[in-house]
């Protein structure tokens, strides 16, 4: 067989320019810690700061649709809160997201990403000429170990099948 190693990363998919923002995540359909779970995959959605937001109508019917949705019958879809307030999922308001890395940081032992999204505060349709910002923070759990990954080879079908050792480097 042949040996080989790889690292499972996790996932993070970053819309724009939507005129909105919001964060959800995809997972296992099953309860499984988040730095475990092989269908874990951060979405990010912000806007260039400069968009204006779309109508209040748009984003309360946004909201009333953003629940956890089952995708199939092993990964669910569940959007995270930006308040206290169950509804507030997607905001309406001008954002933008800054990401920052603790890959390649000396001083960490984890590898992940946190994407804070920034929303402006708009207080009954106006915005300030400096306006408050609100900061929401999501954090993509931490790549996992490198697995050595063994391949077979399979002589009637011609195919190779990738199977876990479980050993980690």
């Amino acid at each position: 067989p042949i040996s080989f190693e790889i690292r499972q990363p996790l996932c993070a998919c970053i819309c724009r320019d939507v005129h909105s923002g919001c964060a959800s995540s995809f997972a296992s359909a099953q309860e499984i810690p988040a730095e475990e779970d092989p269908r874990m995959m951060v979405h990010v959605t912000s806007s260039a700061i400069g968009n204006a937001p779309p109508p209040d109508a748009l984003v309360n019917l946004l909201n009333r649709a953003a629940k956890r949705s089952n995708l199939n019958e092993e990964t669910v879809q569940d959007f995270f809160q930006l308040s206290s307030d169950p509804a507030d999922k997607i905001r309406g308001t001008r954002n933008w997201c800054e990401i920052t890395s603790s890959i390649g940081d000396p001083n960490r032992k984890d590898s992940s990403v946190t994407f804070e999204l920034r929303f402006e505060v708009v207080k009954d349709g106006i915005v300030n000429a400096n306006p408050k910002i609100t900061t929401y923070t999501v954090k993509a759990p931490p790549l996992r170990p490198k697995q050595s990954l063994s391949c077979k080879q399979e002589v009637d079908e011609g195919q190779i099948i990738p199977e876990l050792t479980g050993q980690e480097a």
